[in-house]
């Protein structure tokens, strides 16, 4: 006699939401970036059009990292690494907004 077929149960994939933290060191990041870019307006080193390209690349770099992190760091060890790349990030972007800074003193 043949038996009844099963159906399979779906998996379904649980998304984590990120967390507040999270969310403010991508805010941290963004903002980090506009002192940089900042910077780089007031200290007038580059034409306008080179200028704008570069922001606009870092930008569109920094946001397709931010989508990238939320949707696959979901170990421990991804999570990890997404933290000390992105407060990396931060930090390069505040130094090298402060060494602009002092530049234009100079």
């Amino acid at each position: 006699m043949a038996e009844p077929v099963r159906k399979q149960k779906k998996k379904t994939v649980r998304r984590r939401r990120p967390g507040l933290l999270s969310v403010v060191a991508v805010l941290a990041m963004f903002v980090c970036l506009g002192l940089f870019v900042l910077a780089l307006v007031q200290i007038d080193l580059l034409p306008s059009h080179i200028l704008l390209t570069g922001a606009v690349i870092l930008a569109v770099s920094l946001l397709i990292y931010v989508i990238l992190w939320f949707k696959f760091a979901r170990k421990t060890a991804a999570r990890v690494i997404c933290w000390l790349v992105a407060v990396a990030l931060a930090c390069g972007f505040f130094v090298g907004a402060d060494y602009l800074k002092k530049t234009d003193e100079v």
